[in-house]
């Protein structure tokens, strides 16, 4: 196991990011970080829904949610 001294090192040069915690911290990361720092197609599976999908569809980001059906409404997903 490799250990990372940030979340931007920890997401740097990955294809795909699976987000398990509800942290503040990784709730403030903005879809552009991950987009600039993440590998040319990125992937960001949200294991506790703690971001808004269309912002990272918006953003080019493939965006998996757990419980989330992939269907966005003026911002908001549909369940």
């Amino acid at each position: 196991m490799k250990f990372a001294r940030s979340i931007e090192e920890a997401i740097e040069n990955k294809d795909i990011v699976i987000i398990q915690t509800e942290w503040a911290e990784f709730k403030k990361i903005e879809p552009r970080t991950f987009k600039r720092l993440m590998k040319d197609h990125p992937v960001v599976i949200d294991g506790r829904r703690i971001y808004e999908p269309k912002l990272f569809l918006d953003a080019g980001i493939t965006y998996r949610g757990i419980g989330w059906t992939g269907n966005v409404n003026g911002g908001k997903d549909e369940r």
